[in-house]
């Protein structure tokens, strides 16, 4: 099977305006040419020099909102609400503080409805909403963004994933989140990329410099992971497992070793990445992967990969799988401050399956 094309070389960091993180995106401009933030119009972000100089690059880009962007945000939003037989616990549940949204970023016809759910405005006209509230409603609206432009979304925060995870299924989990009899799950599929260590050290106009050239090699990452990922979500029949594992394994060190080698590095001087992509899958198909094991707990897929179901899917009927597209995946990204390759080094993975329980039943 020939591979699947990346959609986009660019991707959309959410939730939050200003990246703090300056190493999370160094990691996440090895594998992606550009990442947007969506900004408003009449806010100035409280950007540290790194971040400047990758806005000056035109790496890192401000994305403003289009009227259609908040419209589409606040039908789907509404619509969504409107189709749950009750409210998620977590999106009913006060938070031990506030997260400001910019007036801007919510259609006129959502934000009286925003305005009554504020536990404060501010004189700038900012709303001051409980986390479940606020953060629902940012996933809405880079999940309309995202799709208006066909570029992917990442995040560097384990919880907006997992609630991502929700979302893109249309509200559609079980309470019983590890139900083993369900026949479709949304499921994390984890990367273990090798990317340049020292990414927390290395100031940014040095890392955009030793950047350059390097299009090949991040294309050849983004490719084999869509490729994975896309096959995966259809798969049905175990005698493919082998070949797609090893197609996607030889891709992704011909990349890694195309990269490096741009840096001047080599593998022992590599830092370890955890790259988490979120897609439906069949819960009978991890199985398959896991050699019969618990598909809720994460299994190794080869020698680059992970695997593992975070949510079952309640109505199969009602199930994205059949229909995903490399356009709907969303990502986690973590970068290891490990920069020394150890055969004995534990990943720290995230309970995403704990994550979404807490989220919908606590």
């Amino acid at each position: 099977m020939n591979a699947v094309p990346f959609e986009s070389s660019s991707a959309l960091y959410y939730p939050e305006i200003e990246i703090h993180d300056e190493g999370w995106l160094r990691s996440a401009l090895c594998i992606w040419d550009r990442i947007y933030r969506i900004v408003p119009s009449t806010y100035q972000p409280e950007d540290s020099e790194d971040i400047m100089h990758a806005l000056d690059a035109g790496l890192l880009e401000d994305l403003h909102l289009s009227v259609e962007d908040t419209r589409a945000t606040a039908d789907n939003f509404i619509q969504f609400l409107e189709s749950l037989p009750s409210i998620p616990a977590f999106l009913d549940q006060p938070g031990d503080f506030d997260i400001r949204i910019h007036p801007e970023k919510i259609d006129q016809k959502l934000l009286p409805v925003l305005e009554d759910l504020a536990n404060k405005i501010d004189k700038d006209g900012w709303l001051n909403l409980s986390p479940p509230i606020a953060n629902s409603y940012m996933l809405f609206l880079a999940n309309s963004v995202s799709n208006r432009r066909g570029i992917p979304k990442v995040t560097n925060d384990q919880y907006m994933f997992t609630t991502m995870h929700f979302f893109a299924n249309d509200g559609n989990i079980r309470d019983f989140v590890f139900d083993r009899n369900a026949e479709d799950a949304s499921t994390a599929l984890i990367m273990k990329l090798l990317l340049p260590g020292g990414l927390y050290h290395i100031d940014m106009k040095a890392f955009i410099r030793l950047r350059s050239g390097q299009a090949d090699s991040r294309e050849a990452f983004r490719s084999s992971i869509i490729n994975l990922s896309s096959r995966i979500s259809l798969i049905e029949e175990k005698s493919f497992v082998p070949e797609i594992i090893q197609e996607f394994e030889d891709g992704l060190v011909q990349a890694q070793e195309q990269s490096l080698a741009s840096f001047g590095q080599t593998i022992e001087d590599a830092a370890y990445s955890l790259l988490s992509i979120g897609l439906p899958t069949a819960l009978g198909a991890i199985s398959l992967f896991s050699g019969g094991e618990d598909p809720f707990n994460f299994s190794t897929l080869g020698k680059a990969a992970l695997i593992g179901a975070v949510a079952a899917i309640a109505d199969v009927a009602s199930s994205r799988r059949k229909n995903w597209r490399s356009t709907d995946a969303f990502y986690f990204m973590k970068l290891l401050q490990t920069y020394e390759i150890d055969e004995d080094i534990e990943f720290s993975v995230p309970n995403y399956g704990k994550l979404m329980d807490e989220l919908i039943n606590d």
